[in-house]
């Protein structure tokens, strides 16, 4: 396949849509430098393909260069910007990048978080009946410093309502009893803990468990230390 390619690129060098279907060619056979460098090239051809902007920024973040990614994503959503896929890869490289971007020195923390979010919620905004996105959104709100669990649990609320499979419902109770656990409504948290009885989410519910009992250990002695 490679070599029919080969010779199409040679009868065609001027023709970027050949070049793009080798270059995700050679990303599903793991050639990503490859890949790469044909990606640059059809972008060099054509610079109008939100595509190939959007995998070179996905090739790029895997080889661990997010920074260099960035400008790739954002010209992708500049050209389709009602593509949710395309905002969801922005929060994605901005959430697992974040120390490259903060150390590049563009980016304070705040701000970083900010747009993480902000692309998380316009990814489930275009697309609202893809849960899997709604549910990385509601997630998003625990991983900004700090954390704005309310507003998580708000969301996850939401979610919940509109999860079509018991087993999705439980592990968003899980999400929402975590987050009781860290707003100190422990005996909520346990209710809802009750609810939870599907064996696949028992190691899931261990850890909220364990959680919750370091939290109810924890009470008396921050009760203590509030006094005056």
């Amino acid at each position: 396949i490679a070599r029919s390619y080969d010779v199409l690129i040679q009868k065609n060098p001027e023709f970027a849509p050949a070049f793009v279907t080798y270059g995700l060619f050679l990303e599903k056979i793991d050639m990503n430098r490859a890949a790469v460098a044909m990606l640059l090239k059809a972008n060099k051809l054509d610079p109008h393909i939100p595509l190939v902007k959007n995998q070179l920024a996905k090739l790029l973040a895997e080889d661990g260069k997010p920074v260099d990614a960035l400008p790739y994503l954002m010209s992708a959503i500049e050209l389709e910007p009602r593509e949710p896929l395309y905002h969801f890869h922005l929060g994605q490289l901005l959430l697992a990048g974040r120390d490259d971007f903060i150390r590049a020195g563009e980016w304070t923390r705040a701000a970083l978080d900010r747009a993480m979010l902000e692309a998380f919620a316009r990814a489930a905004g275009l697309a609202p009946d893809d849960l899997s996105l709604a549910y990385q959104h509601a997630k998003a709100y625990y991983e900004i410093d700090p954390p704005r669990w309310e507003e998580a649990l708000g969301h996850w609320e939401q979610l919940e309502s509109r999860a079509p499979r018991a087993q999705m419902r439980q592990l968003i109770k899980l999400q929402r009893a975590n987050i009781l656990v860290q707003l100190g409504r422990v005996d909520d948290a346990g209710r809802l803990l009750d609810e939870v009885t599907d064996l696949h989410l028992a190691g899931e519910k261990q850890q909220v468990l364990d959680a919750l009992a370091a939290k109810k250990k924890a009470a008396p002695n921050e009760a203590a230390a509030a006094k005056p």
